[in-house]
């Protein structure tokens, strides 16, 4: 059992990993989704140059403290996961849109709102944001459209210059 729930979990934050999330998605898919459900993935804006200039120890200090914000916000009604590197999904079973848009505007506010001592320099660092992209599920629709859409929406968030929240209900956009 212990040897099960390590390959699905991400060691860093104790989320679910990639391949526990994927499992839980077309878990809830493969049962009849309820009426409504919503995805949102989130990724951590400029993380590349939080790694470059604070080090990597202080990069796995900021996936901590998103993944316990996500933790927080889930707790048993949703499922949350490191979906892999910066980036973490969120499974919002019963859950429509609009109250999909206020949870993720609540968790990017609380990223914002982060606070993180850099042990190197001694420093406080305060400026991490997060993208967030969120869709809701079409029924008779695959697990890779409903992910792709939510993606895309994410992508949105971060061409529209980031630290926001697209919602995208429709059909993906032509490629």
């Amino acid at each position: 059992m212990k040897a099960k729930q390590e390959a699905i979990s991400d060691g860093l934050t104790g989320l679910m990993n990639r391949k526990g999330f994927d499992s839980a998605l077309h878990q809830c898919l493969d049962t009849g989704p309820a009426e409504e459900t919503c995805v949102m993935i989130a990724d951590i804006d400029f993380f590349k140059k939080v790694n470059d200039s604070y080090g990597h120890l202080f990069g796995d200090k900021v996936i901590q403290a998103v993944a316990r914000i996500l933790k927080t916000v889930s707790g048993n009604l949703y499922t949350a996961a490191r979906y892999g590197g910066e980036e973490f999904v969120l499974l919002l079973p019963h859950t429509s849109m609009d109250i999909a848009h206020e949870i993720a505007e609540n968790i990017r506010r609380q990223v914002a709102a982060i606070t993180i001592k850099n042990n190197v320099t001694q420093r406080l660092i305060s400026n991490i944001t997060i993208s967030m992209g969120v869709t809701a599920y079409h029924p008779g629709e695959s697990a890779d459209s409903f992910i792709t859409r939510a993606d895309q929406a994410l992508y949105t968030s971060k061409a529209q210059g980031r630290n926001q929240v697209t919602m995208l209900s429709g059909e993906l956009a032509a490629a």
